[in-house]
């Protein structure tokens, strides 16, 4: 994977782009970060505006036109369309399994979490199950004041595992944040 600095000195490049002509950052600036210093988030988002480049393309160039493994695994997870496809799904929860034995990382354990009760779904045929994962889930989520992206998606992927009259809780909830958004 390429450094911050060397990826803004790629984009800028192939941007026809002159150090000398950055307004957001002095060219001194500009050169020993791409010579390898950090910038300042300030800095770094000033720079990618007058690049006209978002963050999350950003880090697809640094990372050699392709996904993060964190964010290929979303994508993976994302694309999964029905929980019937079991051979899918277990792949899938090894991808995960292999992911999280090299990084902590609670968003992806939740998701693999949320692999595991579609699995158990899929082999009982029904929503009625126990999952211990998605309490603990809901519970984590329902005691933050302020729910985020992450924390909303998990939601609508687990929602259906508790009894109807606590479901329809966790779908008020989730609408009132929603409308935050």
């Amino acid at each position: 994977m390429k450094t911050f600095g060397e990826t803004i000195r790629e984009i800028r490049i192939n941007k026809n782009i002159k150090q000398k002509n950055m307004s957001s950052v002095r060219q001194s600036s500009l050169a020993n970060i791409e010579s390898g210093r950090i910038p300042s988030v300030e800095i770094f988002m000033d720079i990618l505006q007058e690049l006209d480049i978002n963050v999350l393309e950003f880090f697809y160039i640094q990372n050699d036109f392709k996904l993060v493994e964190r964010d290929h695994l979303f994508k993976l997870f994302r694309e999964q369309k029905q929980s019937l496809n079991e051979p899918f799904l277990l792949s899938l929860i090894a991808k995960y399994d292999e992911y999280l034995s090299r990084a902590n990382d609670p968003f992806a354990e939740s998701l693999r979490h949320v692999l595991s009760i579609s699995v158990e779904i899929n082999r009982k045929q029904t929503f009625d199950i126990e999952s211990q994962e998605a309490k603990d889930i809901w519970e984590r989520i329902a005691m933050q004041e302020v729910w985020y992206h992450n924390d909303i998606y998990l939601i609508t992927k687990i929602f259906y595992t508790f009894p109807v009259d606590h479901a329809e809780k966790v779908i008020v909830r989730t609408t009132e944040e929603l409308k935050k958004i």
